[in-house]
């Protein structure tokens, strides 16, 4: 069974040091002296909005459970050092307690290797499996929509698109583009690629400004995204659109007989992926086993179906969705089919569940899911 109360320490500690950086952050930005004082307390700065926004993510997930978030802050302590060296030292090591926070609460353990940790599994001739990394080798820092929203309303859309759209921004890197083309497998096996974040372009559905206001604050962009018909995710490969280019290119040149899953999204998906016009193979989100979903995010503020309904009307790649269910993925491989069924859990909560198959997908080789 789910030990919550050791959850909500995990969280309520979590909290706890993003409410700290915001204050140690924003002291520390008084406190900088020097040449390079402006640059380095914009830094400052922005961490600070970035530890503040974190806090109110853990605060809305601790509220999600029916619990209720710490007023407790994080030991801090002033050492009365004040050099910008001294100050990153000290930043330095708050963000080591901060990952490890989070890696208490997260099911995860540090990487021993934490660059170029990819990895290939050959089965047979059946499958060639390679587990890609999207998060930390090569990736560029994500694009950040705010920053292009003057005096809360202005957006500067031909200087935020032209650095989206900067070719030298990078979610792999050109080691692992090297990596995925390393393919002595014949025509008839199945490339499986796995990795962390959504490959097809999502974009919301019209939703009034009156539900968004409903939202917590840092969802607020939205009005601008579907105002401006952009994607959502950013930090997925919507974020990076030339280096998805080059990896679809990359994949092109091998094979057509491409299955490509991603999770992170919380939610279950079924996509097209193509490249120009070219059908590239299909794409399988797998949905979170307990994180929440869009459904929890809205919180009955649209009807489940119809938010399902109007994100498949929305994306023409987007072949099925399923925004309600928590659960898991599984792949059965033969030759000249794959299938897949996507599986929900009836609760989180216990080791006693049932599951139901919410939907089966069969993928052939190079052709379309319909």
């Amino acid at each position: 069974m789910m030990n919550k109360e050791k959850i909500l320490q995990c969280l309520n500690n979590i909290l706890e040091l993003e409410l700290a950086g915001v204050v140690r952050y924003t002291h520390y930005a008084f406190m900088v002296q020097g040449p390079y004082r402006l640059s380095v307390v914009d830094w400052l700065r922005e961490q600070a909005k970035e530890s503040l926004m974190h806090a109110e993510m853990v605060g809305e997930h601790i509220t999600s459970l029916g619990e209720h978030p710490t007023l407790k802050i994080g030991e801090l302590l002033e050492t009365h050092k004040h050099s910008t060296e001294d100050i990153l030292n000290e930043c330095l090591e708050h963000e080591r307690s901060a990952i490890k926070a989070y890696y208490e609460w997260m099911p995860v353990r540090e990487p021993k290797i934490a660059f170029n940790n990819w990895k290939r599994y050959k089965i047979g001739k059946l499958i060639d499996l390679k587990l890609l990394e999207t998060r930390i080798s090569s990736r560029s820092k994500q694009v950040n929509l705010n920053d292009y929203i003057k005096d809360g309303k202005n957006f500067q859309k031909e200087a935020f698109l032209k650095e989206l759209n900067n070719k030298k921004r990078s979610l792999i890197g050109k080691k692992q583009l090297d990596f995925i083309k390393e393919n002595d497998l014949d025509d008839q096996t199945w490339n499986l690629y796995a990795q962390q974040v959504l490959l097809a372009t999502l974009k919301l559905p019209t939703i009034p400004d009156n539900i968004i206001d409903e939202l917590p604050e840092y969802q607020s962009y939205y009005k601008t995204i579907i105002k401006e018909d952009l994607p959502y995710n950013f930090d997925a490969w919507d974020g990076y659109p030339e280096e998805r280019k080059r990896f679809l290119n990359t994949v092109r040149s091998i094979s057509k007989k491409n299955i490509f899953i991603a999770g992170d999204t919380h939610n279950c998906w079924a996509n097209n992926i193509y490249k120009d016009e070219d059908f590239i193979g299909a794409e399988l989100g797998a949905p979170s086993v307990t994180s929440p979903g869009a459904s929890e995010i809205f919180n009955g503020l649209i009807p489940n179906n119809i938010l399902e309904n109007s994100t498949l009307l929305k994306n023409k790649n987007l072949k099925w969705t399923n925004l309600v269910d928590r659960g898991y993925l599984t792949l059965d491989f033969k030759k000249d089919i794959a299938t897949a069924e996507f599986i929900a859990v009836d609760n989180i909560l216990s080791r006693n569940y049932k599951t139901k198959v919410l939907k089966r997908i069969e993928v052939s080789p190079g052709e379309q899911l319909t």
